[in-house]
Parts: C-alpha cells; structure tokens; sequence
C-alpha cells in the first residue's frame, strides 16, 4: 500500500504536532510513502492545485512547452521552480513569446 498525504499530514512528520506520533506509526507500516511535489513550495490551498494541474500537463505532454501565468509572486516563483516556463507581464527579462499574444516570458528548460 502506498499512503498519500496531503500537507497537513506530512508536516506531522516532521514536526511535533498533536497526531504526530500515530502519522508516524502510519508511515512506518505502508510500502510507500507519496505527497505532491509542490509541498515544498508552501502554497496555499489553490495555488497548490493549480501548480499540481500544470506539472501534470507537462509530464502528461512532455512535448509541449506549458507556460504557467499568475499575478500572485509566490505561485509564479514555484512554478518557474517547478521548471515551468512562466508568463507575467511585469517580468521585464527573457524573451518575447509572440504566438501566446502576451508581451512578456521567462522560459526554464525542463
């Protein structure tokens, strides 16, 4: 059996939190242990899965370049960590992506 958690069980890990220890044991007694990868990124809620969402696209179309856009700077940021390329007016480095229609990108190599 593998045991996903989301954050709010997984920081039961690693911090002494009420619950902490019967995590603990749970981890311990399953084959695997699985959260998703934006977890490291401490998005809120939504973001999360809007993040979760687009690294999903890009591992399900590897070939296509999935250009992630946010006005909200954290989400931006994990997403550009992620190794998505990333589309925000505001951002003045990078190159011009003319057939999205909007004037400015930064692109990561996957």
């Amino acid at each position: 059996m593998i045991l996903y958690l989301d954050t709010s069980s997984l920081v039961k890990l690693y911090l002494d939190e009420p619950h902490s220890d019967l995590m603990t044991e749970w981890a311990k007694g399953v084959g695997g242990v699985a959260t998703s990868r934006v977890a490291e990124h401490l998005l809120r809620g939504f973001d999360a899965v809007h993040l979760a969402a687009a690294c999903d696209l890009a591992d399900r179309f590897p070939a296509e370049d999935i250009v992630f856009s946010s006005f909200d700077a954290t989400l931006l940021e994990a997403a550009r960590a992620s190794g998505l390329s990333i589309l925000h007016p505001l951002i003045r480095e990078g190159f011009v992506m003319e057939s999205s229609g909007f004037p400015w990108a930064l692109a990561h190599e996957r």
